[in-house]
């Protein structure tokens, strides 16, 4: 039985050494790239095409260069699949990567065996795969309110935008006092103590437009 080719990316060797041995101890997986960067990846698959790739992402969020990077691999390699290894996600950032063609979603907090079996399944059928873990994180995600009511919620995603006090107060009709009382409302509850902190919560939890 022939063995699946794998390309693994991460930007540490300790990492890229510990994925790689992970899949080397399989008979039924054979690495041949490692690689530290988008474009060593990207350049690896061009001239020896692979049967699976092995993502494991630093961050959360998806921008214009990374999204670039998964087109550029699927158009070169159709019948790649991709596998994608994160710690936390949101829907939308799931669809995304479905849109783009992106094969399975492995959540890093998973047993080592997930990532295998996900790989395996990926392999043998041509669906979608999303570890259960990450199920529950990006429902948790899509849910979360961090205990504020939709109004505070609607006047933070307001502030953290842009808008100042007294643009909020007008956009919604409201005393300048009672967007005040939101804001200090929804800090407390939060924990947070000042502005910068508040961008800075808002950064981690995706809650910038």
């Amino acid at each position: 039985m022939l063995s699946s080719t794998v390309a693994i990316m991460h930007p540490y060797p300790l990492v890229l050494g510990a994925l790689s041995s992970l899949f080397n101890n399989e008979d039924r997986f054979n690495v041949i790239h490692i690689c530290l960067s988008y474009e060593q990846l990207f350049s690896a698959v061009s001239i020896n095409k692979v049967d699976l790739v092995v993502i494991d992402i630093e961050t959360n969020t998806l921008n214009e260069s990374r999204i670039t990077m998964f087109s550029r691999l699927l158009s070169t390699r159709v019948n790649t699949k991709i596998v994608i290894l994160i710690d936390k996600i949101q829907n939308e950032m799931i669809n995304t990567l479905k849109d783009l063609g992106v094969s399975a979603i492995v959540s890093k907090k998973e047993q080592s065996g997930e990532l295998l079996s996900a790989c395996d399944r990926i392999l043998a059928l041509n669906e979608f795969y999303v570890s259960e873990k990450i199920k529950d994180i990006s429902e948790k995600s899509g849910e979360a309110s961090f205990g504020l009511s939709d109004k505070e919620m609607e006047i933070i995603k307001l502030i953290v935008s842009g808008h100042t006090l007294a643009e909020v107060a007008e956009l919604k009709n409201r005393s300048l006092s009672t967007i005040s009382t939101h804001k200090y409302n929804a800090m407390r509850k939060l924990g947070l103590g000042s502005n910068a902190e508040l961008m800075k919560f808002a950064y981690e939890n995706h809650l910038l437009s």
